[in-house]
């Protein structure tokens, strides 16, 4: 654990990311103008809205606004901690408990039985049943950690972006 350590560059094979995916958040932030708008979806924990957050304030931006759009309880419950842990007033930031789809709705989601085990799941797509479902090959590979199929909120890109006048990031995991 790098519990209050600080990491070097970031490098191949990072937890995190690549060096692209942290070249494309700074980059972003660079390329805001007096405000930053960044949406994480699948958050997990939200680490890129709290990369987002920083690289603005550290820009000089005063009010950035990120959100972490998340499905798994648990997993909203480690953004929390993060953003805490890493000094994100409340009015910084959102997170939603739901889904990304195509359309506002419901969606079915897997309730991990350990949040901390489980990463990657999403909700079942249009072409639901096939192989290249994300849901059916996630629980093919994790039914065993999970607890349940629970029923979540489902948001559409265009109804989470109109929640800005400009959006600077939309980082999907």
């Amino acid at each position: 654990m790098l519990d209050c350590q600080v990491e070097g560059y970031p490098v191949s094979g990072n937890f995190h990311a690549g060096a692209m995916e942290w070249v494309g958040t700074l980059r972003a932030v660079l390329d805001a103008s007096d405000a930053f708008r960044m949406l994480e979806l699948g958050a997990g924990f939200g680490p890129w809205c709290v990369v987002g957050y920083l690289g603005a304030r550290q820009r000089g931006i005063s009010e950035p606004m990120v959100v972490g759009v998340e499905g798994d309880a648990g997993h909203i419950g480690f953004m929390e901690e993060n953003f805490a842990a890493n000094g994100l007033p409340a009015d910084a930031y959102a997170i939603v408990r739901g889904v990304v789809a195509v359309a506002d709705g419901v969606a079915r989601f897997p309730k991990a039985k350990d949040p901390a085990q489980v990463y990657g799941a999403g909700p079942p797509l249009a072409v639901s049943g096939s192989e290249r479902d994300p849901f059916n090959f996630f629980m093919q590979g994790n039914a065993h950690m999970v607890e349940e199929v629970v029923e979540v909120p489902a948001f559409s890109l265009d109804y989470l972006m109109a929640q800005f006048p400009v959006v600077d990031l939309v980082d999907r995991r």
